[in-house]
């Protein structure tokens, strides 16, 4: 056997299991689970969505790094991280970049140099959340972005590496250090090309609305951010994890952002905030509590669109109210923020 390669069955104790990743150096674990139910047409990821303890496996990989990236004949297949520009094909290939601090990214420069503007787009959550293709943490969202800003702006897509489903951008067990990682990169991109703090503009939908929220909130830049996830309870409670966020983070969504909004509320500086919304998503009541400390200061709009359903309708079915507070940002129009406003 390789040193570093695991092969092991999927009903290894779990004890044993844990010493094996803490203490091997591994950078690549093939579990079988082909014995399992369904175990040859669904990988892990999947499976632990109903079998608690390879849920309790799942997550201590998770929370050393390791992910999953290929199911083969009832193998799921997980990578370590510092293993990702070895396997991944768009790193391989160079689509992507990788900085220093692990950060994976894909940079567009703008055609005009003239009044340099960049808008940085934080993906959404996975059409296949639960897939075991590494590309759930980098799903290309808004991919027409380019044709709807000024040819003097350049894109910056931000990978969200880390989590089960994701890391929402935020710190995990795992990245401790993600926040200020993806805050480096930013600036980072920013020196690198000479573009100032006020023509940056983060956008993101669901969990890029996360990111793009307290990143922008973080950094001191301008956000558009379309509802954004800011409490995980519906998910937990309802969808039975759905996102798979349980273990995997050191603190909720809800505390790391009344923490936040309220050192915000005592003074410190908040950049152009535009939130689009609606009444019909499961995150509606979370976003105005979680606001409401500095709901004088964030310019928030409804949709009435008899379309939106659910959380995920909100963004494919507001384009019209993305592209107008995207540019409108970009121009840096600064909007009165008078309450919530509607739109259709």
């Amino acid at each position: 056997m390789s040193s570093v390669v695991l092969n092991i069955d999927f009903n290894i104790d779990y004890k044993k299991f844990c010493n094996l990743i803490s203490f091997g150096h591994y950078r690549y674990v093939h579990i079988n689970h082909s014995q399992l139910k369904d175990g040859n047409e669904l990988n892990m990821v999947r499976l632990a969505r109903s079998n608690k303890e390879l849920l309790k496996k799942l997550v201590f990989l998770t929370n050393n790094k390791f992910y999953a990236y290929v199911l083969r004949e009832g193998v799921t297949s997980f990578v370590h991280e510092s293993a990702l520009p070895n396997l991944w094909e768009p790193l391989k290939n160079k689509i992507y970049d990788i900085d220093s601090n692990g950060i994976v990214y894909q940079y567009t420069e703008a055609t005009q140099t003239f009044d340099k503007k960049l808008l940085i787009v934080f993906s959404q959550i996975s059409p296949e959340p639960h897939t075991a293709s590494l590309s759930r943490y980098f799903p290309k969202s808004f991919s027409t972005i380019d044709k709807y800003v000024g040819k003097n702006v350049s894109i910056l897509r931000v990978a969200d590496i880390g989590g089960i489903t994701g890391a929402f951008y935020l710190n995990t067990i795992a990245k401790p250090n993600n926040e200020e990682y993806i805050q480096a990169l930013i600036k980072n991109i920013c020196d690198k090309n000479e573009i100032h703090r006020e023509n940056v503009l983060l956008y993101g939908a669901s969990k890029g609305g996360t990111g793009a929220l307290y990143h922008g909130l973080l950094g001191n830049y301008k956000v558009v951010s379309v509802d954004p996830v800011l409490n995980d309870e519906y998910y937990i409670t309802n969808l039975d994890d759905f996102h798979m966020t349980e273990n995997i983070f050191p603190e909720s969504k809800f505390d790391k952002f009344s923490t936040l909004f309220n050192l915000k509320k005592r003074g410190e500086t908040i950049s152009d905030i535009k939130i689009i919304t609606s009444k019909n998503s499961e995150q509606y009541s979370y976003i105005l509590e979680a606001i409401a400390p500095i709901n004088d200061k964030v310019f928030i709009i409804s949709s009435l669109n008899n379309d939106i359903k659910k959380h995920p309708d909100v963004a494919p079915n507001s384009l019209h109210a993305i592209t107008s507070l995207i540019n409108l940002s970009l121009f840096d129009i600064q909007l009165k923020n008078e309450g919530i406003k509607y739109f259709i």
